[in-house]
């Protein structure tokens, strides 16, 4: 997920807000999926890695 691209339609930052108000046990797979994605990505950029290395993600999990 790049961060960028979630910016055109809200802050990351109020997002992440939201995130961590829900209850993940109770989302189905893919929401799962997208959430632990866009905590990678808010992540990346607190470590100063830029939206390109999202490719490496997967080597994380």
């Amino acid at each position: 997920m790049r961060l960028k691209s979630v910016e055109a339609f809200a802050s990351p930052e109020a997002l992440e807000q939201r995130v961590k108000q829900l209850s993940i046990e109770e989302l189905a797979d893919e929401e799962k999926a997208a959430i632990r994605a866009f905590q990678r990505a808010l992540k990346r950029r607190k470590e100063g890695t830029g939206d390109d290395d999202w490719g490496r993600d997967e080597e994380e999990d």
